[in-house]
């Protein structure tokens, strides 16, 4: 898609648009109702805005019945609230879509967005659809994702397939994660992806215990994790849980201090910026790096090969190993952006008119297989007509992650994941999305008592987490 600063470019937006714009597509269908806006992030990144971006087409597609149909969309040029204020103003008076969908957390963050789309939409009717961040009113819904349970998933399996492929240094085995910021907003979408994984640690480490207890507590829910995990996965498995001189640990030292700690946080989602952490965790013995910070996943893959390090790498929010040309992924804890887009575009007050009824894109919902949840993890309904009475505005609507595995990549070359499909089978027969759903029900409580990100990451939360999955998994 040819991108250009002219702001002649902007599909149905005249000159007095504002220099906070960096870009449009020039090819959106004309009269779109969904109007698409990252937080300063691009819809060809191959991961967060592309996956929004392609849910958004998806919907247009659908409902206009017209192949690979382009919905307008911006890419501001900063992130401040003064630059994301002007693009909220500009689309609205401009464009005026029916749906604004808002891509990233930092929209409702208090040194980003900071909500300030909601009396707009509210005053011209637009409900915004708010990617990975909650609802700040009756003009806007919260797409959400209990990405601590992915983060969970892609711990769990690094820490298998580390042991059964022997990727471990001295009988022990390092995971090292981190994030681009992890500031206001970020409970939601970048300290839970790292909770998740290293909670995985925490996991391991009492199910070894529980095994290893001279006379075990057969009652003990690590004691049946341990047993369950032994009889699906056996061989190193089964030798690393019953014997003491193997370890599992985080390349972390120490709890994060304070949301500028380098040890934790590389400061920006700016490609370049994951260069020095990522050689931080290498030095302190990383067997594998969950990188949380966009582009900069980029960054610790060229670090590991710059430092021949023999590390491997999960990625997030979509299946990284498509877009990377990097052999060593073990998986990627994922979630659904583009379905979860679609649904909410389709739950929209503002549709209910004109798309409510569509059997086409009620097949879609119901196809993706994917759960939601409301905030107190009820189920909600999806794949069925929408009415003002069943439509998400002013509600937070949660969905649960996943895994990406091999054979899911279909690039040209032979990269891929190297978390098979029957792992991840023995995986969820013993750690079920619901359950783990539940869990994060409970991490969501937790924080609403006004926990901040980096408070999170620590050491004592990841065993508390640990407890959360063992105690809501065994009930």
């Amino acid at each position: 898609m040819k991108k250009i600063l002219s702001l002649l470019s902007v599909v149905g937006l005249t000159s007095s648009f504002s220099s906070s714009l960096i870009s449009c597509s020039d090819d959106a269908e004309s009269g779109a109702d969904v109007y698409v806006i990252t937080d300063s992030g691009k819809v060809t990144d191959k991961s967060f805005d592309q996956s929004v971006f392609e849910g958004a087409n998806e919907f247009e597609s659908i409902v206009t019945k017209k192949k690979d149909t382009k919905v307008p969309y911006s890419e501001p040029k900063e992130s401040t609230t003064a630059s994301l204020s002007n693009v909220y103003s500009d689309v609205v008076s401009n464009s005026n879509p029916k749906v604004a969908v808002l891509s990233g957390y930092i929209h409702g963050a208090k040194d980003g967005g900071n909500n300030s789309y909601e009396p707009l939409f509210k005053k011209s009717g637009i409900t915004g659809v708010n990617l990975d961040f909650a609802s700040a009113g009756s003009a806007s819904m919260g797409i959400r994702f209990y990405k601590d349970s992915s983060g969970f998933y892609a711990g769990m399996a690094s820490i298998i397939y580390s042991i059964l492929n022997n990727n471990v240094t001295d009988k022990t085995l390092t995971l090292g994660s981190y994030g681009g910021i992890i500031g206001d907003g970020s409970q939601f979408s970048v300290a839970n992806y790292i909770v998740g994984y290293y909670s995985a640690v925490s996991f391991w480490n009492k199910m070894q215990a529980a095994e290893q207890k001279n006379t075990p507590d057969e009652d003990s829910p690590y004691k049946k994790f341990a047993d369950s995990v032994i009889d699906k996965f056996g061989g190193n498995v089964e030798t690393w849980l019953k014997t003491n001189t193997y370890k599992v640990k985080i390349a972390q030292k120490n709890d994060m201090e304070s949301a500028q700690d380098s040890e934790w946080a590389s400061g920006s989602f700016a490609s370049g910026g994951g260069n020095d952490i990522t050689t931080k965790l290498i030095h302190e013995g990383a067997n594998v790096i969950l990188p949380v910070a966009g582009p900069q996943i980029t960054d610790t893959i060229e670090t590991i090969k710059k430092l021949k390090s023999e590390a491997y790498v999960c990625g997030v929010d979509v299946d990284m190993s498509k877009t990377q040309n990097f052999n060593k992924f073990i998986t990627s804890a994922t979630v659904p952006l583009k379905e979860g887009t679609l649904a909410g575009v389709y739950h929209a007050e503002s549709l209910v008119d004109k798309y409510g009824k569509n059997k086409d894109i009620q097949k879609s919902i119901k196809d993706s297989g994917i759960k939601f949840n409301d905030d107190y993890g009820n189920t909600i309904k999806a794949d069925e007509d929408v009415t003002s009475v069943n439509t998400w505005d002013g509600k937070n609507v949660w969905m649960t992650g996943d895994v990406s595995v091999k054979g899911d990549s279909k690039q040209e070359s032979d990269i891929d994941n190297k978390w098979t499909s029957d792992n991840n089978k023995n995986l969820l027969d013993i750690f079920s999305t619901s359950n783990l759903a539940n869990a994060g029900s409970k991490y969501k409580s937790y924080v609403e008592t006004g926990k901040e990100s980096y408070q999170l990451l620590s050491k004592g939360f990841f065993d508390t987490y640990a407890d959360y999955i063992a105690n809501y998994t065994n009930k």
